[in-house]
């Protein structure tokens, strides 16, 4: 593996400890699409969404946090995207952290940018 196909590319990253007195658990969504049926496909969606996760768990803790959703290409799809949404807004609590990542095309409409 390349510096460019690492993770990190090149760049190491600062481990601080996990903060502490972080009230709530950390949900994590990735949504990565590589392949499309209208439009190009793209080459690193995929790719960029894995390095994330692997960052993230690999560099920071997450006591007691459910396990990363993670959805890809065909997996990804439009109901998928919708109830993991739902379910994260059932299952965090006020003082919970949500971190929703998404690499893939987009759309725009009336200039405004969509996924």
């Amino acid at each position: 593996m390349t510096d460019h196909d690492s993770p990190t590319r090149g760049f190491a990253p600062q481990i601080a400890p996990p903060p502490r007195g972080l009230p709530g658990r950390v949900h994590l969504l990735v949504i990565g699409i590589d392949a499309y049926a209208h439009v190009p496909p793209l080459q690193n969606a995929v790719k960029d969404v894995r390095d994330f996760v692997e960052i993230l768990t690999d560099y920071y803790v997450f006591a007691d946090s459910p396990v990363p959703v993670v959805l890809l290409n065909e997996d990804a799809t439009r109901d998928a995207i919708e109830n993991a949404l739902v379910d994260l807004a059932d299952l965090a609590e006020p003082d919970d952290c949500v971190i929703v990542y998404f690499s893939g095309h987009g759309h725009t409409h009336l200039g405004r940018g969509h996924w």
